[in-house]
């Protein structure tokens, strides 16, 4: 039955099915086995917003279906530009929730990170830092980009959102003294 739902149907049953106590795992495990087995073709359906309600709802029910994720993984990996910077930040947050790193995905992103470093909310740009830093996946020029737009709206940031910069920093072992210094100023 559920293989007759369209894209945004299987999304929110998935986030339905992920928010009762305890999660649905039976639909859960339907659903990922019809992405994974539909592969590109079944992704290629979904719109942005119902790839991160899927991803998310796998992420906030702890069911790590690796196929299906890989598929999302790829997915993402060929229509970044599709997502928009909060977007993105949801479906990096998913996998580091789920300790799964998908490396065409990751230099994916963190391509069009730089790209759209201006469409990030202070909010998404942090869970991108610290989303990496948790997945291991610390390429110096998206941290260099991402420090430099910290510093440069610095007001947009909350105390939590700096502390996820800056771990995400340290766990990466990149050093800034700019943004060090910007953020000890506040």
């Amino acid at each position: 039955e559920l293989g007759a739902f369209r894209p945004r149907a299987m999304a929110r049953t998935a986030l339905a099915a992920a928010s009762t106590t305890p999660p649905r795992v039976e639909v859960l495990a339907t659903i990922c086995s019809l992405v994974a087995e539909g592969g590109s073709s079944e992704l290629a359906a979904f719109e942005p917003r119902d790839i991160v309600a899927l991803s998310w709802a796998l992420a906030a029910s702890g069911h790590r279906d690796v196929p299906a994720m890989t598929a999302i993984g790829w997915q993402l990996a060929d229509r970044a530009w599709e997502f928009s910077g909060d977007e993105l930040a949801k479906v990096l947050r998913s996998f580091a929730e789920l300790g799964l790193l998908h490396q065409g995905m990751m230099a994916t992103v963190s391509m069009e990170t730089m790209w759209k470093i201006d469409q990030f909310s202070a909010r998404s740009l942090a869970q991108v830092a610290e989303s990496c830093a948790r997945l291991g996946y610390c390429k110096e020029p998206m941290f260099d980009w991402l420090a430099c737009r910290v510093i440069g709206r610095i007001e947009d940031y909350a105390a939590q959102d700096l502390a996820s910069v800056m771990w995400a920093f340290g766990q990466a072992s990149f050093k800034n003294e700019a943004l060090a210094q910007t953020v000890a100023a506040e």
